[in-house]
């Protein structure tokens, strides 16, 4: 029994965990195997490349902008053939399901012109075991260094150039890890040392990526809490807090082919084409601009807010959870066994309380309600800028690091390096957890970031996370290996040898 109610629980559950598993398996490789069908020695083939990053983010948004419309409706209202609304949400989920069905036949149909390289074993416990024994033997100082490097023992971010054959030929490698080298007496071949500490030469710029994932979590956490104390009516209609998404996903969808098509090939023209690092960097300004911008939007907001006689509740939020007169009814039907009213989400009874009226309810003097967060009179449409400015940042900043994580890493750890860029997603959304912490613990005053942002500054946290992006910039980073990548892991062939075997197989 107890294992039947597990299986339904977990079952039940199964959409929370599901696909962020799955999603962590295809989000990593995806973008890595699409790149790798571009040859690296071919001009054209290069170019095309560079355009390959920004259409595949465009196609995740052009996905994203059918969730948030047709999908979204389907679940809210359901189809008139398939059960109305009590089957929404069933209607609404088999679309994307039926989509990805047909993604999947049409990535199968493709499969003999795909261009792929061999497994070659795990390359994770291979970098692992490289760093493993590297810090063993530099903890136990039983070597001395690579011969020829001028007596330099290594500092952390200290390299050393070892000239050799094969692929690892003229590779910069950090010189704490070359213990692990089989010419220095460890275990790995130098071709796996070079790919390891090319890898380890990325981690430092992991560090741009997480601020700029702080600031972009923010457009489902802090803008829609702020959207839902702003007027929500637009042209007569209601809209839902979330809608304003869509800006961002325009943003995208629009600049996209303007950025690919016009401005970077107009760059090129002119001998002006900016690097990636400096298009990740405009991108984070971008992006510190989106939260000071929602930061004066907030200052602004907050100055119109009614008070008095006007006083509207935020359209986020039910009255009903705020009324004593509901939490007396609630009172009366629990003494009752009865589970037909509602619990005032934000209504409690004053402890040790329990006076009764003449008409068996309980007084109104041992009820204690929240006061209600009032809405501004001023447009949610205020905030359409700062979406823009993220949605503009993230063709900047997020499409560059796919491009440039891409680049940077040896042949065979690419998928792991796409990997530790798609982790700053997660860290940048975990990063809020303790500033929000820290901002709301008194530390600094009254907290910033309260339920009812009437009562708080939130325009304060807006600020510290600007001011994380301009951190961001500010570090010392080690400078990009910015060339063909040649390295590689349990395999001493070069990216070319490899690329002549695939042509004598077609």
């Amino acid at each position: 029994m107890f294992r039947f109610c597990f299986f339904v629980k977990f079952l039940s559950t199964s959409h929370a965990h599901v696909p962020p598993l799955g999603g962590a398996w295809i989000k990593s490789s995806v973008s890595v195997f699409g790149a790798d069908q571009f040859e690296e020695d071919d001009p054209a083939d290069v170019k095309e490349k560079q355009s390959f990053f920004n259409w595949f983010y465009w196609s995740i948004n052009l996905g994203a902008l059918v969730s948030f419309t047709l999908v979204s409706y389907v679940c809210q209202y359901g189809l008139s053939f398939l059960g109305g609304p009590d089957w929404g949400f069933m209607a609404g989920y088999s679309i994307p399901c039926i989509a990805m069905s047909l993604a999947l036949v049409v990535f199968l149909a493709g499969t003999p012109k795909y261009r792929r390289f061999p497994p070659s074993g795990s390359v994770v416990s291979r970098a692992a075991g490289v760093v493993t024994e590297a810090c063993r033997k530099r903890c136990n100082a039983s070597w001395v260094g690579v011969a020829g490097q001028d007596g330099v023992a290594g500092g952390e971010w200290q390299t050393a150039r070892i000239q050799a054959g094969g692929g690892g030929a003229g590779e910069e490698t950090l010189e704490w890890l070359q213990s692990a080298s089989e010419r220095s007496g460890g275990s790995y071949s130098h071709d796996e040392v070079v790919a390891v500490s090319r890898v380890w030469k990325l981690l430092p710029f992991l560090a741009l990526q997480v601020p700029y994932w702080a600031v972009y979590a923010q457009m489902g956490t802090a803008f829609q809490n702020q959207g839902c104390q702003m007027d929500l009516s637009v042209l007569g209609f209601d809209i839902p807090v979330s809608t304003l998404n869509m800006f961002d996903t325009l943003a995208v969808l629009l600049l996209i082919p303007v950025v690919d098509g016009v401005v970077y090939p107009w760059l090129r023209r002119t001998g002006c084409e900016p690097t990636m690092l400096r298009k990740i960097g405009s991108g984070l300004l971008f992006a510190g601009a989106a939260v000071l911008v929602a930061g004066a939007v907030e200052v602004v907001r907050r100055n119109h807010v009614d008070h008095g006689d006007g006083a509207v509740l935020s359209p986020c939020r039910k009255a009903r959870d705020y009324d004593p007169e509901q939490f007396q009814e609630y009172f009366n039907t629990r003494n009752r066994a009865s589970a037909t009213a509602h619990r005032p989400a934000y209504c409690h009874q004053v402890p040790g309380c329990t006076d009764i009226g003449p008409d068996d309810l309980l007084l109104l003097s041992c009820i204690v309600c929240d006061s209600p967060p009032l809405a501004s009179t001023m447009s949610v449409m205020w905030q359409v800028p700062q979406y823009l400015l993220i949605g503009t940042s993230e063709i900047l900043s997020a499409v560059t690091s796919l491009e440039f994580f891409y680049a940077e890493a040896p042949t065979t750890v690419r998928g792991v390096s796409a990997g530790l860029n798609l982790l700053t997603t997660a860290l940048g959304s975990w990063v809020t957890v303790p500033l929000l912490s820290l901002v709301n613990s008194g530390a600094f005053g009254s907290p910033w970031v309260t339920d009812d942002l009437n009562d708080g500054h939130l325009e304060l946290y807006f600020c510290l996370l600007a001011g994380l992006v301009a951190i961001s910039q500010a570090l010392p980073l080690p400078k990009p290996h910015g060339r063909r990548n040649t390295g590689t892991l349990r395999n001493a062939n070069s990216a070319r040898e490899r690329r002549k075997r695939w042509r004598r197989r077609l």
